[in-house]
């Protein structure tokens, strides 16, 4: 499988007609959602606000990256398509037994699905969980924090967590979200399969350029392996 960039809507200025083309034109392979359920974190949707309708905007498979409070269960109502995925973020608080029961859930309808480590959460402690998952998402910055720069405890989980897929010749699909700017991009464009950004590119003055620079970037580090 090919290293990705998947690119953050809700990054993205304008109105989600204007995004979704955008996206669409650059023709990106998986695109990323922040979904809340049960509260609200700003610039990411709401369970409620992102129905069929606006889903189908956009023609790549998506990772719903999902941000709950207590026991909501609402998200079950997510407009998932063929090739999307499930991502429920791990606070230090979450239960892992719950997030497994969703996701297999999820993985029965024939998704994938998997975990999104928050920066307090110890990689150790979910590793018997995350044997099991399709995707492993690591945050590079609290949530919510657009622009901040990587945190290098999230480095360092990143690194602990592609040694642990190497050794056991794990399937799981290792992302990192937030922390990626262009000096940040090749060290985590060597541990990852896909990097979520969003100010990277959409902050870009011409960004179908950037799109097309990034690529080509992330390709030479895939072949120089």
């Amino acid at each position: 499988m090919s290293k990705l960039l998947t690119p953050s809507i809700v990054r993205m200025p304008g109105l989600l007609e204007e995004r979704a083309n955008m996206i669409n034109v650059l023709g990106c392979e998986r695109i990323h959602i922040d979904v809340s359920v049960g509260y609200s974190i700003p610039d990411f949707f709401v369970c409620g606000q992102f129905s069929l309708a606006e889903r189908s905007l956009f023609n790549a498979p998506a990772d719903f990256h999902v941000f709950r409070q207590g026991e909501d269960e609402s998200y079950g109502a997510l407009p998932f398509r063929s090739g999307d995925r499930l991502i429920l973020h791990m606070f230090p608080w979450t239960k892992p037994e719950s997030m497994i029961t969703v996701v297999s859930h999820f993985r029965e309808r024939g998704f994938a699905g998997g975990l999104s480590l928050d920066l307090g959460v110890s990689l150790k402690s979910l590793m018997p969980s995350l044997i099991s998952m399709d995707v492993a998402l690591i945050m590079g910055i609290e949530a919510g924090g657009y622009g901040a720069p990587l945190n290098q405890k999230a480095l360092a989980t990143l690194t602990e967590c592609r040694a642990m897929i190497q050794a056991g010749h794990l399937a799981i699909n290792l992302g990192i979200d937030g922390g990626v700017n262009a000096g940040t991009f090749e060290p985590l464009a060597r541990l990852c399969d896909f990097l979520v950004i969003g100010g990277l590119l959409f902050n870009a003055p011409d960004i179908v350029m950037q799109w097309r620079s990034l690529n080509t970037w992330m390709r030479r580090i895939e072949y120089a392996k």
